[in-house]
């Protein structure tokens, strides 16, 4: 069973009293491992899943992203991330293949709509990105080699730049012409790295999260820490900038969704930011948050089941869904703010639309076929001949005689 996004995170909930939906196999009415699986029934008043039925268990949704113009939906689930459109939510294009490592968590598509960056990993062990040409294929390009899994990619505005958060520790920064070099390894936290986002402002700051429960705000011109955010009591979960480019919005586990400003002293040339805005947005915790291209409308998913979306400048609720029926390990909202999306473990795609609050469609993604075991080569017993056959005594025997 692929591990649940968020699961090394149930010890620490523990810790501060909360509690998480536990990653059991038995889930929201999912049956244990090795029992044939139907496609689910949808919730009342759902439309019936875009998809045929399985004899497997569908595979968990780890990441979503709509295009920045609205007519694609990326998907990132167990070896393999696809792309939807947006009006008959069909499949466009499918990544699988040695470029993925294990789950794709992350997924992010570039300004042109058509190159999607990739992150996967096994946690533990490694983790990679590609730049996913889904016109062309054999333009992809494979080139981070991080120690865990990759858990977030942002691109700076004028996409000069690609930011990534994986979960040993560490943000990695990316100058990108368009293709990257120069790797700057950003080593400043103490947990698992889980939030990027660059500022709208070009050339200013960008900002960093992570499992130590710090946000940090960069210098883009030293790639120094400036300022350090410690509001959140559990794991920031989520970062994004808004639209002015000196404020931050972040989510975290313990339920909040935090606002912050940036501030930059020009006299004495130094950086400083104070919190002013606290919501609470979930009572187990935020699983997974982001927010439109517009910048305008944030979108959370929570373990307790419910996905949230908010007015990003004055942190009110605009639109509340119930339909999921199990954690949510992620979400998206399209760039005009109509379209809402959320999954997770249950591997259902759940599509509103915001507006009216009624749903679109639930999309189950066909599961990626599991790799062919590799053959093991049996050994084979060399035949002892004359000339290799030893005496008694253990001495060899060669052809033409003993010595």
């Amino acid at each position: 069973m692929v591990e649940s996004r968020f699961s090394f995170l149930l010890g620490a909930a523990a810790l501060l009293g909360s509690v998480l939906i536990a990653a059991s196999p038995a889930i929201a009415g999912v049956p244990p491992a090795g029992n044939p699986v139907s496609t689910p029934s949808p919730a009342p008043n759902l439309p019936a899943p875009v998809a045929a039925q399985h004899t497997e268990m569908p595979a968990p949704i780890y990441a979503l992203a709509f295009s920045p113009d609205g007519k694609k939906l990326a998907v990132g689930s167990h070896r393999q991330a696809l792309v939807f459109d947006t009006t008959a939510w069909a499949v466009q294009s499918t990544l699988r293949g040695s470029a993925i490592q294990n789950a794709v968590r992350a997924v992010t598509f570039l300004p042109d709509n058509t190159h999607i960056a990739v992150g996967s990993g096994i946690a533990g062990s490694c983790g990679n990105v590609v730049v996913w040409d889904t016109t062309d294929p054999t333009h992809n390009m494979n080139y981070l080699q991080a120690k865990d899994t990759i858990e977030t990619i942002a691109f700076s505005k004028n996409a000069k730049q690609m930011l990534t958060a994986s979960f040993d520790s560490k943000a990695h920064l990316f100058p990108w012409t368009p293709y990257p070099y120069g790797e700057i390894k950003l080593e400043e936290h103490n947990g698992r790295v889980t939030a990027v986002a660059f500022s709208p402002k070009q050339d200013y700051v960008y900002v960093t999260g992570a499992m130590d429960k710090f946000v940090k705000v960069w210098d883009c011109k030293t790639n120094k820490v400036v300022v350090n955010f410690d509001q959140a009591t559990a794991g920031v979960t989520g970062l994004s900038f808004l639209a002015n480019g000196d404020q931050i919005v972040g989510s975290s586990l313990d339920g909040n969704l935090y606002w912050w400003a940036v501030t930059y002293n020009e006299r004495k040339k130094i950086f400083g930011g104070y919190p002013f805005r606290t919501v609470r947005a979930h009572e187990d915790g935020v699983t997974a948050f982001s927010v439109s291209a517009g910048l305008n409308r944030a979108i959370t998913g929570g373990g307790d089941h419910r996905v949230c979306v908010w007015d990003i400048d004055n942190g009110s609720l605009v639109k509340e869904f119930k339909d999921l029926t199990g954690p949510v390990y992620c979400t998206a909202i399209s760039p005009d703010g109509k379209l809402a999306a959320a999954a997770g473990r249950q591997g259902v795609i759940y599509v509103w639309d915001v507006t009216t609050g009624k749903p679109v469609t639930t999309i189950i993604p066909e599961r990626a076929p599991e790799p062919a075991p590799v053959p093991v080569k049996k050994s084979v017993k060399p035949v002892q001949t004359a000339a290799t056959k030893p005496l008694a005594t253990g001495k060899p025997v060669t052809a033409g005689g003993t010595r």
